[in-house]
């Protein structure tokens, strides 16, 4: 049998920071090789970790149109508003969050904010 999968080892890319007052454009993923965590990274402490498709970064020059599997590392209250509600499948809202492109909106202030496109 011949398969036109290849074969992948190791962690998933960690996205960058978006620069303030900019923005990066993504899908969440719910079917990636990553799962959705709440864990400890390392000297940063808590932290939350959201598999997604990112289609537009700042801080990356070419992403190709099918997008860039990745996972965004964060202590931000959008990323813990976000992850309560994914785990919890009784809310309206999951099914509005995947198969979505959202706009991740970083303030001038460092804080993050989540928009729907």
């Amino acid at each position: 049998m011949v398969s036109n999968k290849t074969l992948e080892f190791g962690p998933t890319e960690t996205m960058v920071e978006v620069p303030k007052g900019e923005h990066a454009e993504l899908e969440f993923s719910k079917d990636g090789k990553d799962i959705w965590e709440y864990k400890e990274d390392g000297d940063y402490g808590m932290k939350y970790f959201i598999p997604l498709i990112l289609f537009k970064h700042p801080s990356y020059e070419s992403i190709s149109s099918s997008g860039l599997e990745i996972v965004w590392a964060s202590k931000a209250q959008a990323a813990e508003a976000l992850y309560n509600i994914v785990l919890d499948a009784e809310n309206d809202l999951h099914k509005e969050i995947f198969g979505r492109k959202w706009k991740l909106i970083r303030n001038l202030t460092g804080s993050y904010n989540l928009k729907q496109l």
